[in-house]
């Protein structure tokens, strides 16, 4: 069995107030020693804990959140005089994933599948790191039910 995502749709959450104009962030030299990775989660939630969950108001708290630390919405840039990346916070927002799967939670578990499996890897960074998103934030459905029906006879 293999987890499947259908109705892929992306979205992008920018922050709520505009930054100010040329700001930027420079990488330390730890920063670029260190390279670009990735860190993947995947967190799951009994229905109780999401119920109630409303993604427009989920991206408008995003938002706010932006506003407070835009340095995430923003895209790498480099400088022309010696090539040195910098993340130039132009407001450009964080990428949103909504996706749907027929996998239950306890199919998954099952699968023990590798997280990078689970994730939608449409929208990677790179190559061209001035359009790519430094975030990118999926949210999934399950349109079957994650309760194992017990045999009735």
């Amino acid at each position: 069995m293999e987890a499947k995502l259908s109705n892929i749709r992306l979205s992008t959450v920018v922050p709520g107030q505009v930054t100010v104009a040329n700001t930027i962030r420079r990488f330390t030299n730890a920063d670029l020693a260190m390279k670009l990775h990735y860190i993947k989660g995947v967190y799951f939630f009994t229905k109780e804990a999401a119920e109630g969950l409303i993604l427009f108001e989920l991206k408008t708290d995003l938002s706010y959140l932006l506003s407070l630390y835009c340095t995430v919405a923003g895209r790498i840039r480099r400088r022309l005089e010696d090539n040195r990346p910098f993340i130039k916070c132009n407001d450009s927002g964080i990428r949103m994933v909504e996706a749907e799967s027929n996998t239950t939670v306890d199919e998954w578990v099952e699968m023990k599948s590798d997280v990078s499996e689970l994730a939608y890897s449409g929208h990677v960074l790179g190559p061209d790191l001035e359009f790519s998103p430094l975030v990118s934030l999926q949210v999934g459905f399950l349109t079957k039910s994650t309760m194992k029906l017990k045999d009735s006879t």
